[in-house]
């Protein structure tokens, strides 16, 4: 026999956890206003990731993917940030590690109060440990509206491929 109450217990466990982790399969909220000092690109769309260099996992994997994106669209049309959650403030070790994935790349850097602020925007929920940092791994295409930038699309790293990334730039009209 199955106990209702322990489901239900269960699932809003499953939920909480979904909310306080990024579940891949929750609902994430677009067309935000995401306008951040740091994010300065004239492309008409970027794909924002947050990670960090000592990453072995999704960060390298998300932005080779990255690197794989057409020519064109990455010279033309979409500029990549990377944003660096693990260094707050060297933008040079930023830049270089972005770089190393491909030449057109943006590294990031940002201090504690704007990393802070981007957690705010773009529900980010970063848990850092003693030797590793966790998070949600979620790339994000941002729209330049001229003095707005907004949220567009949230892509789970487990779902996407370059190719996948191609058509929504192309259906968008990069």
């Amino acid at each position: 026999m199955v106990n209702a109450k322990k489901v239900a217990t269960t699932g809003l466990l499953c939920l909480l956890l979904g909310v306080v982790f990024g579940l891949p399969w929750l609902a994430f909220d677009t067309d935000k206003d995401v306008t951040n000092p740091l994010f300065s690109f004239s492309a008409k769309h970027a794909f924002v990731f947050f990670g960090f260099t000592s990453c072995h996992g999704v960060c390298p994997m998300t932005l080779n993917q990255l690197a794989n994106l057409d020519e064109n669209l990455l010279l033309d049309a979409v500029q990549v940030l990377y944003v660096d959650i693990e260094k707050h403030g060297d933008h040079q070790a930023a830049d270089q590690y972005a770089k190393s994935f491909h030449h057109s790349f943006n590294g990031l850097a940002p201090t504690a109060a704007e990393l802070a602020q981007m957690k705010r925007d773009f529900g980010l929920n970063i848990v850092e440990g003693e030797s590793s940092i966790q998070h949600q791994g979620r790339l994000y295409l941002v729209e330049n509206k001229g003095s707005k930038q907004i949220l567009s699309r949230v892509f789970n790293p487990l779902k996407f491929s370059p190719e996948s990334l191609n058509a929504q730039l192309l259906k968008l009209g990069s």
